[in-house]
Protein backbone atom coordinates (compact mmCIF):
# COMPACT_ATOMS: atom_id res chain seq x y z
CA UNK A 1 0.00 0.00 0.00
CA UNK A 2 0.86 3.66 -0.94
CA UNK A 3 1.66 5.94 2.09
CA UNK A 4 -1.41 8.25 1.16
CA UNK A 5 -3.61 5.06 1.76
CA UNK A 6 -6.38 6.43 4.32
CA UNK A 7 -6.75 4.20 7.53
CA UNK A 8 -10.40 3.66 5.57
CA UNK A 9 -8.90 1.86 2.61
CA UNK A 10 -7.00 0.26 4.63
CA UNK A 11 -9.35 -1.69 7.41
CA UNK A 12 -11.51 -1.89 3.98
CA UNK A 13 -8.46 -3.59 2.43
CA UNK A 14 -7.55 -6.38 5.54
CA UNK A 15 -10.89 -7.04 5.64
CA UNK A 16 -11.09 -8.22 2.12
CA UNK A 17 -7.77 -9.99 2.89
CA UNK A 18 -8.32 -11.54 5.67
CA UNK A 19 -12.67 -12.32 5.68
CA UNK A 20 -12.43 -10.59 9.24
CA UNK A 21 -12.94 -7.19 10.91
CA UNK A 22 -9.77 -6.18 11.60
CA UNK A 23 -9.07 -5.98 15.72
CA UNK A 24 -8.99 -2.67 17.74
CA UNK A 25 -6.86 -2.15 20.32
CA UNK A 26 -6.56 0.39 22.24
CA UNK A 27 -2.57 0.97 23.83
CA UNK A 28 -1.76 3.72 26.93
CA UNK A 29 0.73 5.40 27.37
CA UNK A 30 3.08 6.27 30.22
CA UNK A 31 5.56 9.04 31.08
CA UNK A 32 6.98 11.05 28.42
CA UNK A 33 4.15 11.92 26.65
CA UNK A 34 2.90 14.83 28.09
CA UNK A 35 4.18 18.39 26.48
CA UNK A 36 2.66 21.78 27.12
CA UNK A 37 -0.90 22.58 26.00
CA UNK A 38 -0.95 18.99 25.17
CA UNK A 39 -5.10 19.10 25.36
CA UNK A 40 -5.73 22.45 23.02
CA UNK A 41 -6.21 20.23 20.17
CA UNK A 42 -8.98 18.22 22.09
CA UNK A 43 -10.68 20.60 23.43
CA UNK A 44 -12.05 21.61 20.65
CA UNK A 45 -14.55 18.23 20.75
CA UNK A 46 -17.30 18.74 22.93
CA UNK A 47 -17.30 15.11 24.85
CA UNK A 48 -13.21 15.25 25.32
CA UNK A 49 -14.09 18.78 27.15
CA UNK A 50 -16.50 17.65 28.92
CA UNK A 51 -14.54 14.02 29.58
CA UNK A 52 -11.24 16.61 30.54
CA UNK A 53 -13.36 19.11 33.03
CA UNK A 54 -15.01 15.80 34.70
CA UNK A 55 -11.72 14.32 35.37
CA UNK A 56 -10.10 18.20 36.91
CA UNK A 57 -14.02 17.70 39.48
CA UNK A 58 -13.18 14.43 40.02
CA UNK A 59 -9.24 14.97 41.23
CA UNK A 60 -10.05 17.97 43.32
CA UNK A 61 -13.13 16.28 44.76
CA UNK A 62 -12.26 13.16 45.43
CA UNK A 63 -8.97 14.08 46.71
CA UNK A 64 -10.77 15.89 49.27
CA UNK A 65 -12.49 12.70 50.65
CA UNK A 66 -9.89 10.69 51.19
CA UNK A 67 -8.30 11.18 54.69
CA UNK A 68 -4.21 11.85 54.88
CA UNK A 69 -4.62 12.78 51.26
CA UNK A 70 -3.44 16.33 50.39
CA UNK A 71 -5.18 18.46 48.08
CA UNK A 72 -3.98 19.33 44.58
CA UNK A 73 -2.20 22.77 44.75
CA UNK A 74 -2.76 22.77 41.31
CA UNK A 75 -5.40 23.21 38.65
CA UNK A 76 -5.93 20.35 36.68
CA UNK A 77 -7.25 22.08 33.58
CA UNK A 78 -4.67 25.26 34.10
CA UNK A 79 -1.80 22.40 33.08
CA UNK A 80 -3.64 21.15 30.31
CA UNK A 81 -4.50 24.21 28.25
CA UNK A 82 -1.06 26.08 29.23
CA UNK A 83 1.18 26.33 26.14
CA UNK A 84 3.91 27.39 28.58
CA UNK A 85 6.22 24.90 29.92
CA UNK A 86 3.26 23.54 32.85
CA UNK A 87 5.32 22.03 35.45
CA UNK A 88 6.19 23.99 38.24
CA UNK A 89 10.13 24.31 38.47
CA UNK A 90 11.42 23.40 42.19
CA UNK A 91 8.23 21.95 43.03
CA UNK A 92 7.91 18.43 44.37
CA UNK A 93 4.55 18.54 42.42
CA UNK A 94 5.98 18.28 39.01
CA UNK A 95 5.76 13.89 38.89
CA UNK A 96 2.16 14.39 40.03
CA UNK A 97 1.03 17.28 37.65
CA UNK A 98 2.14 14.62 35.18
CA UNK A 99 0.22 11.83 35.97
CA UNK A 100 -2.25 13.55 36.51
CA UNK A 101 -2.37 15.05 32.87
CA UNK A 102 -1.44 12.35 31.33
CA UNK A 103 -3.81 9.86 33.10
CA UNK A 104 -6.67 12.98 31.91
CA UNK A 105 -5.52 13.34 28.73
CA UNK A 106 -5.70 9.92 27.90
CA UNK A 107 -9.23 9.33 29.63
CA UNK A 108 -10.63 12.12 27.79
CA UNK A 109 -9.62 10.54 24.07
CA UNK A 110 -11.16 6.80 25.17
CA UNK A 111 -14.38 8.79 26.47
CA UNK A 112 -14.20 10.90 22.87
CA UNK A 113 -13.50 8.08 21.39
CA UNK A 114 -16.47 5.86 22.39
CA UNK A 115 -18.89 8.82 22.03
CA UNK A 116 -18.33 7.78 17.82
CA UNK A 117 -18.71 4.23 18.43
CA UNK A 118 -15.24 2.75 18.54
CA UNK A 119 -15.02 0.05 21.49
CA UNK A 120 -11.73 -1.40 21.79
CA UNK A 121 -11.81 -5.48 21.24
CA UNK A 122 -8.32 -5.50 23.71
CA UNK A 123 -6.42 -2.79 25.87
CA UNK A 124 -2.96 -2.36 27.25
CA UNK A 125 -0.99 0.00 28.92
CA UNK A 126 2.68 0.51 30.34
CA UNK A 127 3.31 2.74 33.46
CA UNK A 128 0.74 5.08 33.87
CA UNK A 129 -1.02 4.00 30.47
CA UNK A 130 -1.87 0.58 33.34
CA UNK A 131 -4.15 2.81 34.90
CA UNK A 132 -6.29 4.22 31.91
CA UNK A 133 -6.39 0.61 30.47
CA UNK A 134 -8.19 -0.47 33.50
CA UNK A 135 -10.54 2.29 33.04
CA UNK A 136 -11.27 1.22 29.78
CA UNK A 137 -11.63 -2.30 30.56
CA UNK A 138 -14.11 -1.13 33.06
CA UNK A 139 -12.47 -2.17 36.23
CA UNK A 140 -11.67 1.47 37.46
CA UNK A 141 -13.80 4.53 37.13
CA UNK A 142 -12.74 7.92 36.21
CA UNK A 143 -12.69 8.37 39.82
CA UNK A 144 -10.59 5.53 40.67
CA UNK A 145 -8.29 6.29 37.85
CA UNK A 146 -7.61 10.32 38.03
CA UNK A 147 -7.40 9.48 42.05
CA UNK A 148 -5.00 6.60 41.74
CA UNK A 149 -2.85 9.04 39.41
CA UNK A 150 -2.62 11.52 41.20
CA UNK A 151 -1.62 9.56 44.74
CA UNK A 152 0.75 7.87 42.77
CA UNK A 153 2.61 10.74 41.81
CA UNK A 154 2.59 12.18 45.40
CA UNK A 155 3.74 9.13 46.61
CA UNK A 156 6.90 8.96 43.85
CA UNK A 157 7.32 12.68 44.68
CA UNK A 158 7.81 12.13 48.37
CA UNK A 159 10.27 9.37 47.49
CA UNK A 160 12.36 11.12 45.27
CA UNK A 161 12.08 14.36 48.30
CA UNK A 162 13.02 12.14 50.83
CA UNK A 163 16.02 11.03 48.58
CA UNK A 164 17.99 13.90 48.23
CA UNK A 165 17.12 15.16 51.97
CA UNK A 166 18.86 12.26 52.83
CA UNK A 167 22.01 12.48 50.29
Amino acid sequence: MHAHTNVTERLIVSKTCTGQSPKLWFVCSGMGTQWPGMALGLIQFPAAKASLEASSVALAEAASRVPGLPSPDFDLMEILLHTEPWIAAGKDTNVVQMFSAIITVQIAQVDLLRTIGLTPDGVLGHSTGELVASYVAGYLTREQTILAAYARGLSIASTFTNRHRSG
